[in-house]
């Protein structure tokens, strides 16, 4: 896959939860840009970390294993709680 989408997703100002799919068919959240991390570098990504806050664990994410990238859609504000 082209990492171009992920480094932009990571670097979106304002930022927003994604998932990255995976071959597996398993789903890593990204809830946060300060969450990812790319071994060794952004130049020559072999391996990527993300930090998983609850329960304190992490995924180990190679380039080649992703299959998407899904943007999370904006809580809507109002209704149930929601933010005025």
């Amino acid at each position: 896959m082209d990492l171009r989408r992920l480094f932009k997703l990571v670097d979106a100002k304002p930022f927003r939860t994604f998932e990255i799919g995976l071959m597996s068919g398993e789903r890593v959240l990204v809830d946060h840009p300060e969450n990812v991390f790319f071994l060794p570098n952004r130049t020559r990504v072999m391996e990527i970390i993300v930090y998983v806050p609850e329960p304190y664990d992490y995924s180990l994410v190679y380039p080649e294993g992703i299959t998407a990238l899904h943007v999370m859609a904006k809580a809507k504000r109002g209704g149930n709680g929601g933010a005025r």
